[in-house]
């Protein structure tokens, strides 16, 4: 049985984690709000959560296996890596997300902090308050998604950037101990 197949209750193979150290076995609810290791809950469309569970299962995801949360959050990382991400992500939004049934399902998943912190700027922007449609975490995090697909950036650049982004999150932890 995978990941992506278990109940909710049961949603991960990994052992428990030591207090304050959020992975995405553990509940944000669990983690120290200092921690920069804490992750967010979102939604993914289930079209676009398709791509990563075929990532996820992909034989090249091993060591490290790399989780749906990490998945996602590379995905979001490279969709702001390329030229002009904000323009790109409100167009898909605007152009091709608003067009799809609302009502699709999506899958509730985790983000790390640091992707969600640069989908929380889009959520602050100008360009999703009034008169424009108003966006959620779920649409930015399926576009940032949609968006890396269509452009066809290949899986060992998406699991070069889970690994970046582990480097970040480990570094960002390092000097988080030693203040």
């Amino acid at each position: 049985m995978d990941h992506f197949s278990l109940p909710k209750n049961m949603s991960t193979p990994h052992p428990p984690s030591p207090p304050g150290f959020t992975t995405p076995c553990t509940k944000a609810s669990q983690a120290q709000t200092d921690d920069p290791k804490q992750t967010v809950a979102t939604r993914v469309f289930y079209e676009e959560f398709r791509c990563v569970k075929a990532l996820y299962l992909d034989a090249d995801n091993y060591a490290p296996q790399f989780s749906a949360t990490d998945l996602i959050s590379a995905y979001i990382s490279l969709a702001f890596t390329l030229d002009n991400p904000e323009g790109l992500i409100f167009t898909y939004l605007h152009t091709e997300l608003l067009l799809r049934d609302q009502r699709t399902p999506r899958r509730q998943e985790e983000i790390w902090k640091p992707q969600y912190q640069l989908l929380r700027a889009l959520q602050r922007s100008p360009l999703n308050c009034d008169p424009h449609p108003h966006f959620t975490l779920d649409h930015f995090t399926t576009a940032c998604i949609a968006i890396v697909v269509k452009k066809g950036v290949a899986k060992h650049s998406i699991f070069g950037q889970a690994r970046k982004n582990t480097v970040a999150r480990s570094i960002g932890l390092k000097n988080t101990r030693q203040s």
